[in-house]
């Protein structure tokens, strides 16, 4: 995997399903702390490069404190992967749901990827590791 040093604008738009429920992608952990993560964008340009490849009827929505902090209510790693360009990418970039919390309760236009998440070997889920700081 190609170590991040990625640096993202605060996602301000999570993706969710006609049910109105957050989607993201599948993640392990490699010490088998459970995971959830959700697709999370700046604004609309990113969130239409995702929807480029012609998938579901899915739509962005604004990503809420409440929501960031149900997430953070529940046991494991949330994450928010930061303007995935494309749902069958090889790597992603994330942050932790508290770390996008605190980006934008303090007006932060950036933050940094704390960790990066790379497609397992049999393609069914993302691999997550923190990202070198």
């Amino acid at each position: 995997m190609q170590p991040s040093t990625a640096v993202g604008a605060t996602p301000h738009y999570a993706l969710i399903a006609e049910d109105n429920h957050p989607l993201g992608p599948s993640c392990v952990t490699s010490d088998g702390q459970s995971c959830t993560a959700i697709y999370g964008f700046t604004n609309r340009e990113a969130y239409d490069r995702f929807r480029g490849s012609g998938r579901p009827p899915w739509r962005p929505y604004p990503l809420v404190v409440g929501h960031l902090e149900r997430m953070l209510a529940r046991p494991g790693l949330q994450l928010v992967v930061l303007d995935a360009p494309g749902q069958d990418e090889p790597t992603l970039a994330a942050a932790a749901a508290d770390a996008v919390l605190a980006a934008q309760s303090g007006g932060a236009l950036q933050l940094t990827a704390g960790y990066d998440l790379s497609r397992s070997p049999d393609g069914t889920a993302y691999l997550v590791e923190p990202a070198p700081q």
